[in-house]
């Protein structure tokens, strides 16, 4: 299978990336890196750095994808409640 997972760097994203990347599934991953550690991700994974705001970015790469984990999100939460749109 191919999967792609936003929000890479955050702890479930990275457990989630590594995961099916183990198991020789094709695994892309795309994240603006604002949180979190590249460095915790399967070397097996394909990384692109990017903001799933930037609609051309993530809408290239669903391509013969499979399955899509959406987890990117706005960290900290609360801030995403005082300014929602950034």
């Amino acid at each position: 299978m191919r999967f792609l997972i936003t929000g890479r760097t955050g702890f479930l994203a990275w457990v989630l990336a590594n995961y099916p990347a183990e198991a020789r599934h094709h695994v892309q991953v795309l994240d603006d890196l604002s949180a979190g550690d590249r460095a915790l991700l399967d070397p097996g994974v394909t990384f692109e750095r990017g903001d799933v705001r930037d609609v051309p970015r993530p809408w290239s790469l669903l391509h013969r994808v499979d399955c899509v984990y959406h987890l990117a999100a706005k960290v900290p939460a609360p801030e995403s409640t005082h300014y929602p749109s950034q």
